[in-house]
């Protein structure tokens, strides 16, 4: 086998690895971009619900909605549309583990 073919493989390899992995990533954030979307809407319409002249319990109960459905820090892009940074950056570490993966299994056969 020449070196030539064997670099060509690896390039074929990598390549389709890169292509499967973005793939993968665009699918998952589109489906997680739909809950947020839906999030978003549930959010809104219990803030302009008559909210503040319910009885301190429900009162209490839907600041707690209100709380914890508010925005966190969100990136925007082309591709992915919003990504969180926290989900970014695991997926990054999950992308680089697997990639040195691949790499440690491909040296060893």
């Amino acid at each position: 086998m020449s070196t030539a073919v064997f670099a060509q493989k690896k390039d074929v390899l990598n390549f389709s690895m890169a292509f499967m992995t973005f793939l993968t990533i665009f699918v998952w954030y589109t489906i997680g971009q739909r809950f947020t979307t839906s999030a978003d809407g549930i959010s809104e319409a219990i803030y302009n619900m008559n909210w503040y002249d319910a009885d301190v319990s429900t009162r209490k109960d839907l600041l707690i909605i209100l709380t914890m459905s508010q925005k966190s820090l969100v990136m925007e892009t082309r591709l992915f549309g919003q990504i969180s940074q926290v989900a970014l950056a695991k997926d990054f570490k999950r992308i680089y583990v697997f990639y040195n993966w691949i790499v440690t299994v491909s040296t060893q056969m």
